[in-house]
């Protein structure tokens, strides 16, 4: 059987991956990955290097997946609370623009309210009190949710997807 096109980006991005030294191309593939695999899914994607992001966006329009690619904040695939960086949108393989959110440029006007510990106990408190509504959620937080809200509704065909204008 003859590798597809996807499979061979794949294999491009396992070898980048390898050249530049990262430790662990399991990683990778587990974030490709379909979990779903019964209907329609959307991952949320994270890179390091921006080698891998190309690679990563190449393999999204040639498997014709839907997802959000975006720089990782620690690893995880989840907006700094700080800062928001640039959230790709990918839907059937392809890159919306509408749906895409531009990272914060410039200056930071003002930080979120995030405390000064960062240990499991603290973390938790704060964690529930952002859910509780005691303390706002940071704001790249909220606009990463709003973004994959929207890409999702997208997806079924709502009307909900588009653009506040």
């Amino acid at each position: 059987m003859r590798p597809g096109l996807g499979q061979r980006r794949l294999a491009r991005l396992l070898d980048v991956r390898r050249v530049i030294v990262l430790r662990n191309s399991g990683h990778t593939v587990a974030k490709l990955l379909d979990a779903i695999r019964v209907g329609p899914s959307f991952r949320v994607v994270n890179f390091t290097h921006p080698e891998c992001a190309h690679l990563s966006a190449e393999f999204a329009a040639d498997s014709h997946v839907s997802l959000l690619l975006t720089r990782g904040t620690e690893g995880e695939p989840v907006a700094d609370p700080r800062r928001l960086p640039r959230l790709d949108v990918f839907i059937g393989g392809n890159l919306r623009g509408d749906l895409s959110q531009p990272p914060h440029e410039g200056v930071l006007s003002e930080l979120p309210l995030l405390p000064q510990s960062r240990d499991a106990a603290t973390t938790a408190v704060y964690i529930q009190s952002v859910i509780g509504s005691e303390k706002p959620a940071p704001t790249p937080l909220v606009r990463q949710v709003d973004v994959i809200a929207r890409a999702i509704a997208c997806m079924a065909g709502d009307a909900a997807a588009k653009p506040a204008a």
